[in-house]
């Protein structure tokens, strides 16, 4: 999406991409408990979107955004393998 958006306006781009970032990571939530508050969640999602975002944007690939996320997500469950 970034990578389309990008050519006709960067801030666009990097705004389209943090929410659907964000909205991809609350929707089930929102819908499977018909809860529509549970989108305020979205804002601390919009940070890491951003930053995903500006990840691919300055390597030009996706595969490090890829593995920033994966990172993100490992070092979130690492306390529990401990």
């Amino acid at each position: 999406m970034f990578g389309n958006l990008k050519f006709k306006s960067r801030t666009v781009a990097y705004v389209v991409s943090c929410a659907l970032f964000a909205a991809l990571h609350v929707w089930q939530f929102a819908v499977v408990n018909q809860d529509v508050t549970y989108f305020v969640v979205m804002l601390q999602y919009f940070v890491p979107g951003f930053m995903l975002a500006w990840v691919y944007d300055h390597s030009g690939t996706l595969w490090t955004s890829i593995g920033l996320h994966a990172a993100a997500n490992a070092l979130a469950v690492w306390p529990y393998f401990l």
